[in-house]
């Protein structure tokens, strides 16, 4: 992995995907977005707090969900009163999103999809997506042909600058699983992240690097919050959540 000494962005050198390919046609994908449906459907999980978000900046909005998988989101979004609509690249996870689950999903990478309209979306998500693919700001840009003139962009990264990942890079241990140039090809800060969507033409609204889940799922509401400020202002969250204006 190298840093460029401009932008201080991480990423792996040569940037062969070939992580793609291999994922595009893998049956495995699906047993992995299975599995962790159970915390993807917490009430105090990720999925549960980026929906409310967004129902809150854009009630009743229809959303395009970038790197879908099995199309859990989609559900999730149905659930806080908002339309969802998602891409995904793995073959088997649209197989079994639209047949098992009944979600409005669409094959393909969101580059090259015939599937949807131009400027036909209020939201776009992104979720644990960006660090994979080959050129992120190519990849936002095509999300940004389907947003509507007033469209909003989320994307969330893992964070390079997670303050355990920090200590892991000391040590040269790799407990947190951030470490992967097979299938992480960048790793983004809350500022790279802010300056590839500005590259890719869009308006930072707002980054966030908030506190770990686990923090929203026990205690009070007021300690997730309180915890999300204190983690964002040092920027040492685990991932980092961004929303930008198309």
């Amino acid at each position: 992995m190298v840093q460029c000494r401009a932008c201080r962005l991480v990423y792996v050198s040569p940037r062969a995907n070939t992580f793609e390919k291999g994922y595009e046609d893998s049956e495995s994908a699906v047993g992995y977005f299975v599995e962790k449906e159970v915390r993807d459907f917490h009430p105090r999980g990720p999925y549960h707090r980026i929906a409310t978000k967004i129902a809150r900046l854009r009630p009743r909005a229809s959303v395009l969900d970038v790197g879908a998988g099995t199309g859990t989101f989609l559900e999730v979004l149905e659930r806080h009163g908002l339309e969802g609509t998602g891409v995904e690249i793995s073959r088997a996870c649209v197989r079994y999103g639209v047949a098992v689950r009944g979600r409005r999903l669409f094959q393909g990478s969101i580059e090259r999809t015939q599937d949807l309209l131009p400027s036909s979306f209020d939201v776009a998500t992104v979720i644990q997506t960006l660090e994979h693919v080959g050129d992120p700001v190519g990849t936002l840009r095509a999300v940004r042909r389907y947003l509507k003139p007033d469209g909003l962009l989320y994307v969330d990264v893992p964070n390079y600058d997670f303050v355990l990942s920090r200590i892991e890079r000391i040590l040269r241990s790799n407990l947190t699983k951030h470490w992967d140039p097979t299938a992480h090809l960048y790793y983004f800060t809350a500022r790279t992240l802010a300056l590839i969507a500005e590259a890719a033409g869009y308006r930072l609204v707002d980054v966030l690097t908030p506190a770990p889940a686990v923090l929203h799922r026990v205690g009070w509401e007021s300690v997730g919050r309180f915890a999300d400020v204190l983690f964002t202002s040092v920027g040492s969250g685990r991932i980092v959540q961004m929303f930008a204006a198309a």
